[in-house]
């Protein structure tokens, strides 16, 4: 979404500012994986040690995903990934389901033949998909909310959206719930509709679609509380995975 658009802290394009940019991505694509758990501690020294970088870019990544909402302070000014309560996450929901409700009005509008045709590809391939492949799953579920936010053509929506689910991403809270073979059924029908409503132009239908959607999320949200967190896959350490 928005990270596209994201650019350096510094306001440099030196080949450090590079660097950093690139760890910062790697480090928020790790988190929203699930290699790290809500509560666990970032320390920077076992960051450089792990991934083989300089304080500077791991400590400027650290800052920018504290500005996403998705560490923050914990003991001793150490970082860490930022836990939520349930009531917590229910709000971050009422927030997207209110967001992904004026998403699907304004993309009903603004959306180009060109975005069309990529949540188009997208739907063909989660129809495909193999349903034991939870991770490819859910890797193309949230391909396809990027997708319809980026039919919005509104770059502060796209922001509001990409901040907001990466913040619940963060938690792990979205991790398996939406790969349930029922679950994944009803998605598939709900995101075809979606899709119909915004290729006929219907602002109103595809806003409808969109809000009921969410509140079906949100509703699994409230169903599954008791579940527990997802299984931590833990960080890569492949020297060939390792930003530089």
């Amino acid at each position: 979404m928005a990270n596209a658009r994201q650019t350096s802290t510094s306001g440099t394009t030196s080949a450090p500012d590079a660097r950093q940019q690139s760890f910062y991505q790697f480090l928020k694509g790790e988190i929203l994986a699930g290699a790290y758990a809500p509560g666990q501690s970032l320390v920077e020294g076992n960051l450089v040690e792990l991934y083989g970088i300089s304080r500077t870019p791991v400590r400027e990544a650290l800052q920018r995903l504290e500005q996403d909402g998705i560490v923050e302070r914990g003991f001793r000014s150490a970082y860490q990934i930022k836990a939520r309560s349930d009531q917590e996450l229910l709000d971050l929901y009422d927030v997207w389901v209110a967001l992904e409700e004026l998403a699907g009005h304004t993309a009903a509008s603004a959306a180009s033949r060109i975005n069309i045709a990529q949540l188009k590809g997208i739907h063909a391939a989660m129809e495909q998909c193999d349903r034991s492949d939870t991770e490819s799953l859910e890797a193309l579920d949230f391909s396809f909310h990027i997708a319809f936010a980026e039919a919005t053509h509104n770059d502060a929506l796209i922001e509001a959206l990409d901040r907001i689910y990466n913040q619940i991403r963060a938690t792990g809270d979205e991790r398996g719930a939406t790969t349930t073979p029922q679950r994944w059924a009803d998605i598939l029908t709900e995101h075809g509709e979606l899709l119909t409503a915004i290729e006929a132009g219907d602002p109103e239908a595809s806003a409808r679609i969109s809000r009921e959607h969410m509140d079906r999320a949100r509703s699994l949200r409230i169903a599954l509380s008791s579940r527990g967190r997802p299984e931590v896959r833990g960080p890569r350490r492949l020297a060939a995975q390792r930003p530089r």
